[in-house]
């Protein structure tokens, strides 16, 4: 039911794009995400992991303070899970982490709202699909200040390969040249889905969600 009103959202928006006379801007964007996962409140340590994420954006502008807008985006998440390394007297002498990273195609379509000025200060909302590419576990050791890989893994077994969640986004941009928008904005996105293909470490249901900062830039093909 959820997977038939995203779908649903989609048709009416790319109907809505193709229906009007709307001014075009191509642009791409790059930035880091702090991602983690939420267990729907069962609780294990659980730490974030900065990853990257950089796409592609189309904005199609029907007003002046009103557009719709869609990426497609390359975006590592995941999660950070420590454990403490002992000696056999109980003293800590080291950390393992396991860094879990899926790495995703993502589409978001959001509604872009904004307020003209010096700055264009904008609200972006929507919802994202994804697919999963691939999924790794990286095991770190870290003894007395050295961190040392020792374990990679393909885990994609153990996620589903479809994500889809909701996204927000404020920011501002500044106009030059009368034909480019740089823009800097912090979003957060939370799926809607358990991501985790069975139950994972005593847990039923593992969501990804990500604050992120971004830096894009747009041209203005057809502004006037």
């Amino acid at each position: 039911m959820k997977r038939n009103l995203l779908f649903i959202f989609y048709i009416l928006l790319i109907n809505n794009l193709l229906a009007q006379d709307n001014r075009l801007g191509l642009g791409v964007h790059s930035g880091v995400q702090f991602s983690n996962i939420n267990d729907d409140g069962i609780y294990f340590q659980k730490k974030n992991n900065v990853l990257p994420t950089f796409g592609l954006i189309v904005e199609l502008a029907p007003y002046e303070y009103f557009a719709y807008r869609a990426e497609i985006n390359y975006t590592s998440k995941g999660f950070i899970t420590p454990f403490l390394l002992a000696d056999p007297q109980g003293e800590v002498i080291g950390a393992f982490d396991h860094r879990y990273r899926l790495d995703y195609v993502e589409v978001p379509l959001m509604l872009h709202a904004n307020y003209q000025g010096f700055l264009k200060y904008y609200l972006n909302v929507g919802m994202y699909a994804a697919y999963l590419l691939s999924a790794k576990l990286n095991v770190l050791e870290t003894v007395e200040a050295d961190e040392v890989a020792f374990l990679k893994e393909d885990v994609a077994n153990a996620f589903k390969s479809f994500d889809w969640g909701f996204v927000a986004e404020i920011g501002f941009s500044y106009r030059f040249a009368s034909k480019f928008d740089l823009s800097v904005g912090g979003r957060y996105t939370r799926g809607m889905q358990a991501v985790n293909a069975y139950e994972f470490t005593q847990q039923q249901s593992l969501k990804n969600y990500a604050y992120v900062v971004h830096a894009g830039l747009i041209i203005l093909l057809n502004n006037e």
